[in-house]
């Protein structure tokens, strides 16, 4: 398995939205196997910073900052099709979260 290098789609700004979201992949990952969602992205983009989500169904779900998000969806995808499978991600209700910089 190779490393996969993300380059933001957009260039960084100052007016980017700074927070994070909870992100959820179904049909990717048995509940039973000994993997999460969050350990087969950071083995594939280890430079990412993923979390795990903790709680109900943690083992398909991570947190990741929004500036990520969009990557972080695409790296999902493409493990899955390695696999052969055809995953739905979608973000946990209630999880984005924005943070407002502070003067």
């Amino acid at each position: 398995m190779e490393a996969i290098t993300v380059q933001p789609a957009f260039p960084a700004s100052a007016t980017a939205p700074i927070g994070h979201v909870v992100l959820e992949a179904s049909h990717l990952i048995k509940s039973t196997a000994d993997e999460t969602l969050a350990s087969l992205i950071q083995a594939r983009c280890p430079q990412l910073l993923v979390e795990e989500y903790m709680g109900e169904r943690s083992y398909a779900r991570i947190r990741v900052t929004l500036e990520a998000e969009d990557a972080v969806r695409d790296i999902i995808k493409t493990i899955a099709r390695e696999r052969g499978k055809k995953p739905h991600v979608r973000e946990v209700r209630g999880t984005r979260q924005y943070y407002s910089p502070r003067d």
